[in-house]
């Protein structure tokens, strides 16, 4: 379970900073791809050479989430160099940190609770990684935006819309 723990962060990462790859894609930076791309696959061998033989498959988890969180936040700086755009914003960093804080949520769910089986273990940590990612962005402020997709949630899933949503 650790080394998916350690994947899931790394495409938390790659979730967060996904779309920076694609404004270099669309702004025709190819020889920047190109070199992000060799970069990364130097990087990513070179690791998992270096972390597989000292830690096996933890090691292999370690050296994806080290490449990709290199590669993504080079591209993010790129962005906002070469591109010349700002990505993010305090409406895009309230759902990466609510995220986070659900990440970190559900792995002290997995390390406090006594092992159950499978299937309820699964059931507990996806309830706690909702409810806190959830109860972290209503914490946090919610938008307009924000109310109207769980309102439309709420009506889709034919559960009643809370009183703080409407």
């Amino acid at each position: 379970a650790a080394p998916l723990r350690v994947l899931a962060l790394a495409q938390l990462v790659n979730a967060a900073t996904g779309t920076c790859g694609s404004v270099i894609d669309m702004s025709g930076l190819n020889m920047v791809k190109l070199v992000n791309k060799v970069f990364e696959f130097a990087l990513t061998l070179t690791l998992n050479v270096v972390l597989i033989a000292q830690w096996g498959l933890m090691g292999a988890a370690v050296a994806t989430l080290i490449s990709t969180t290199t590669i993504q936040v080079l591209r993010v700086v790129e962005v906002r160099v070469i591109v010349g755009l700002n990505p993010y914003s305090v409406r895009t960093l309230k759902p990466m940190l609510a995220a986070l804080v659900a990440f970190l949520a559900g792995t002290a769910t997995d390390v406090l609770v006594p092992a159950t089986d499978g299937f309820g273990r699964l059931v507990l940590n996806a309830t706690v990684v909702v409810i806190v990612y959830f109860g972290t962005l209503v914490a946090m402020g919610l938008t307009e935006e924000d109310r109207s997709v769980m309102r439309a949630v709420s009506r889709r899933s034919k559960l009643p819309v809370p009183r703080f949503l409407r």
